[in-house]
């Protein structure tokens, strides 16, 4: 069971995790630039969501191995493991931030994400002797083209919007982004479904009606 959940939990959050990179600037524009919002607040702001955007599936996968502690009765780990990680997070932050600045930060924070999920990782297979560590990795593996198809998808079809459509206006700074992740989308989930990504048909299945009722 928790090694479906992260799987599921990967295959959707990789693409969007490459596509927030993909598409950090514009959505960062859409969402904010007018008034004193300056273009350069863009670029500052899109760098950090870029590197924020690195940790996502670190940062749901998180989510599942907590629970799988706690199924354990064992919240002592845990809490162990993230105090570490605020240790941690404090010194890459002052590393990080030496050279890239606030983008450090925020790198750091996913950074430490991905660690800290890899140390929960490995102490359950320490105590359990498998955790289908194999099956996941080939699985993010065979996610990673797609993801980065996606991403590729989001760049070219945002960059061709953006000569289209008036960047000036809010209007069509939303037809870009629309575009763009709409495109992203259908390059992602057709290659998946080419691919046999048996997790597309899991998260199909969780969102089947029927299932939602129950």
């Amino acid at each position: 069971t928790m090694s479906l959940g992260l799987r599921t939990a990967i295959f959707a959050t990789l693409p969007v995790a490459v596509g927030m990179i993909a598409l950090a600037a514009p959505l960062v524009r859409l969402m904010f630039e007018r008034g004193v919002f300056t273009r350069e607040a863009t670029e500052a702001v899109a760098a950090a969501v870029a590197a924020y955007a690195v940790g996502l599936p670190a940062i749901s996968a998180y989510y599942i191995l907590t629970r799988v502690y706690y199924a354990l009765h064992d919240m002592k780990t845990p809490v162990k493991v993230g105090a570490s990680m605020v240790a941690l997070n404090a010194v890459a932050n002052l590393v990080l931030m030496r050279v890239l600045g606030h983008t450090g930060i925020a790198l750091a924070t996913s950074l430490v994400a991905i660690t800290n999920v890899g140390i929960l990782l490995w102490r359950l297979h320490r105590r359990l002797g498998n955790v289908d560590g194999p099956r996941i990795g080939r699985a993010t593996l065979g996610f990673a083209v797609p993801a980065l198809a996606a991403g590729l998808a989001i760049a070219g079809v945002g960059s061709l919007a953006g000569k289209v459509v008036d960047l000036h206006r809010l209007s069509g700074q939303a037809l870009q982004v629309g575009a763009a992740i709409s495109g992203g989308a259908a390059v992602y989930l057709a290659l998946c479904r080419a691919l046999g990504v048996e997790e597309l048909r899991t998260a199909v299945g969780l969102l089947r009606p029927s299932r939602l009722k129950e």
